[in-house]
């Protein structure tokens, strides 16, 4: 089969997301960028710094998510996608530093589903205050008429930085989510010549998060690592330890480069003892002591099955139930992911439990989430504060609060009744709350 995929580069420059260009990023709803479900155009972005003066933004999105056209001509069929940045030296985006574009058309003799790469290069050879640009990036199928967008840091501060690494499979294709399968090699390049990387390996030992309420809870961080090694970076690397690893260039240094190595699935749930972490979550500490203390892959299995039997009431209802809950523990994987799977985060937590909120908002240094109605008496708004992580730009940590306690336990209760708890339910509790307030009955429905 043929296929052909043509870069133009615009030099016009264009106006980007519309009308939000001119709105400060604490003001755009971010939601589409966790969701599961509904977002046709959802890309994954690499960000490489190649020298001092120029940036390279990778993407790469499947192309079951673009519309694909006939040319009743020639036969063949065609998609069409617009990427569009502009690049500020800060989030309030008052001093523009660099805009552009890029049209993608690709063509094929019939539709199929691969994956479609390709990048936009962008000048970053300005002097900087706090030496870190921000790129507001939008994807647009032209055919569909949907846009996709995200906010970019590209880190100037530190040329040892992560983004001064490029990770790619021994094929040459970039792997985007710094993940590495164990047992399978990778190359790893660096934007200068070095000798060596010094790799620093950590463990997968840490805990799994709190409950929202629980305002003493600890911090699980650590930066203590197992073991340091050296390797050559002109030969392919393969790591073999569940846990991550990061590849320094100075051995003291603490920036780098960090490759995780979970499992050979990941970030999807693919092996049988997988199933009972996630059940965490909702189990009692009973239950899970019992799922956790599983033999062998096959009981951990029947463990977990046997749990949703027990609480879906049906096999048919169990089946949807385990579906949805993974399909939710699979997408913290992909959109959460530090130091630690995105499944034991802060965020992975309330990701799993509540589902994608109804809007999020941004602000570089935390993540406001809300579900429902913001200003409902029922309460379901989490802040998320970035966690100073020399391993990962991806850490947020829950600002957790009592008063978590009681929309929590619904939602639990509800999961262990064969319901799977969402905004949607959010929504409902929301108004008979509130409209028990309004009739000075404040314990109706509850």
């Amino acid at each position: 089969m043929r296929r052909s995929i043509t870069f133009v580069l615009l030099i016009i420059v264009t106006i980007f997301m519309g009308c939000s260009s001119s709105r400060k990023v604490g003001e755009l709803n971010m939601s589409h960028l966790y969701q599961n479900q509904g977002v046709v155009v959802q890309p994954e972005f690499y960000v490489f710094q190649r020298d001092t003066s120029l940036t390279d933004i990778y993407f790469r999105l499947s192309t079951d998510q673009l519309l694909y056209s006939r040319d009743p001509e020639s036969g063949r069929y065609e998609a069409n996608l617009l990427i569009q940045y502009r690049l500020y030296n800060s989030l309030e985006r008052t001093n523009l530093v660099d805009s552009g574009s890029v049209w993608i058309s690709d063509i094929q003799d019939r539709p199929g589903t691969r994956l479609l790469t390709g990048k936009a290069t962008v000048k970053t050879k300005y002097p900087l205050k706090n030496g870190d640009l921000y790129t507001f990036i939008s994807l647009t199928d032209v055919q569909r008429k949907l846009t996709y967008s995200d906010i970019l840091t590209i880190q100037r501060s530190d040329p040892r930085h992560q983004q001064n690494f490029l990770m790619k499979d021994t094929a040459g294709h970039i792997i985007f989510n710094h993940h590495s399968t164990p047992g399978r090699p990778f190359y790893l390049e660096f934007n200068r010549s070095i000798p060596k990387y010094w790799v620093a390996y950590h463990s997968d030992r840490f805990p799994l998060p709190a409950p929202p309420y629980v305002e003493n809870a600890k911090d699980k961080f650590s930066l203590r690592k197992d073991s340091i090694y050296e390797v050559d970076p002109s030969k392919p690397i393969t790591l073999s330890k569940p846990g991550f690893y990061q590849f320094r260039v100075e051995k003291d240094t603490r920036a780098g480069f960090t490759a995780f190595n979970f499992n050979e699935t990941f970030p999807y749930i693919g092996l049988k003892d997988q199933l009972g972490g996630p059940l965490r979550y909702l189990t009692t500490n009973e239950e899970y002591s019992e799922i956790s203390g599983a033999t062998d892959d096959s009981t951990m299995k029947y463990m977990a099955d046997a749990f949703w039997l027990r609480n879906a009431g049906s096999i048919e209802r169990g089946q949807y139930l385990v579906e949805q809950f993974y399909s939710r523990v699979e997408s913290a994987n992909k959109f959460f992911t530090s130091f630690v799977p995105g499944w034991k985060t802060d965020r992975g937590l309330v990701y799993i439990i509540f589902g994608p909120p109804s809007a999020i908002y941004k602000d570089g240094i935390s993540e406001l989430w809300i579900y429902g109605n913001e200003n409902s008496s029922l309460n379901h708004n989490y802040t998320f504060v970035k966690v100073n992580n020399p391993f990962t730009e991806n850490d947020y940590q829950l600002k957790r609060k009592s008063e978590y306690r009681y929309g929590w336990g619904r939602a639990i209760e509800a999961w262990r009744n064969g319901q799977v708890y969402s905004v949607k339910e959010i929504k409902r509790e929301q108004d008979e709350r509130d409209q028990s307030l309004r009739t000075g009955n404040p314990y109706l429905g509850y």
